[in-house]
């Protein structure tokens, strides 16, 4: 069975190249913009999706008060596959979607604070639009982010 496609040429890894094609081979779509329609074979690189240019650390303290540890607007890398965060505070920190801090320290994610020689870190599996809010019910901790 066939199933309609369209596709862009170029990949996601680099800006998408438009207007490679002669004008009789850009497609039907209006202003050739490298846009092919039609029943296709389309072959994705799941690399694009999956790969990033690098990792990136970063440092915040958060108190009772929600705070916006990791945004879209603040993410360095634009196609990120995770984020561990490390707790080295003397507060326990709530990791949640949401910046309502009643919702975070009653359904957030609970990253105890590290007791003698031990470490206490989460790793969350996330693409770059997605934030994470965080907050501790009393005092401040330090928080650590390694987006990979």
């Amino acid at each position: 069975m066939a199933i309609e496609a369209a596709t862009v040429i170029g990949s996601g890894t680099l800006i998408q190249t438009r207007s490679i094609l002669p004008p009789s081979q850009r497609g039907t779509e209006p202003a050739g913009h490298g846009f092919r329609t039609g029943t296709q074979v389309v072959v994705a690189n799941t690399e694009d999706f999956n790969s990033v240019d690098a990792f990136a650390a970063s440092g915040i303290t958060v108190g009772t008060t929600a705070l916006e540890i990791l945004s879209p607007g603040t993410n360095p890398l634009p196609r990120m596959r995770e984020v561990t965060i490390q707790n080295l505070g003397t507060a326990d920190v709530y990791i949640g979607h949401s910046a309502d801090g009643i919702v975070l320290s009653a359904e957030g994610f609970e990253l105890t604070a590290p007791a003698a020689n031990t470490v206490s870190l989460v790793t969350i599996p996330l693409m770059h639009n997605v934030s994470i809010w965080a907050a501790t019910a009393a005092g401040t901790a330090s928080v650590r982010m390694l987006i990979f």
